[in-house]
C-alpha cells in the first residue's frame, strides 16, 4: 500500500468540469423561403379503371408477411413487382 495523499494537494492542479463554447463557430441560420405552387397539372389524368393499384384485404397481407422469413424471402418478394408496368403508368 502506497502513502496516503490528501485530495487537497491536487485542487489546484485537476479540473474536475470544462465548458466549451462553440457558439461563434455556428453560421447563423438562413431563412427558407418557399415559393407558392397552383395546383398540380398531370401531363396524362388518370382514367378510370387504368390504375395499377389495388385494395387488398388485411388477412392476406398478414399471411404473405407469415411466409416471409429469409432475406430469401425478401428478395424473392421484391423480384415479383413488375417494375415496367409502374414505370409505364
Amino acid at each position: 500500500m502506497g502513502p496516503i495523499v490528501s485530495t487537497d494537494l491536487f485542487a489546484g492542479l485537476v479540473r474536475t468540469t470544462m465548458h466549451l463554447d462553440l457558439d461563434d463557430l455556428i453560421e447563423p441560420q438562413t431563412p427558407q423561403t418557399f415559393k407558392p405552387h397552383g395546383p398540380h397539372q398531370f401531363l396524362y389524368p388518370n382514367q378510370e379503371g387504368d390504375s395499377v393499384v389495388a385494395p387488398v384485404e388485411k388477412a392476406n397481407i398478414l399471411a404473405m408477411l407469415d411466409e416471409v422469413t429469409t432475406l430469401e424471402d425478401v428478395r424473392n418478394l421484391a423480384s415479383d413487382e413488375d417494375f415496367q408496368k409502374w414505370q409505364s403508368a
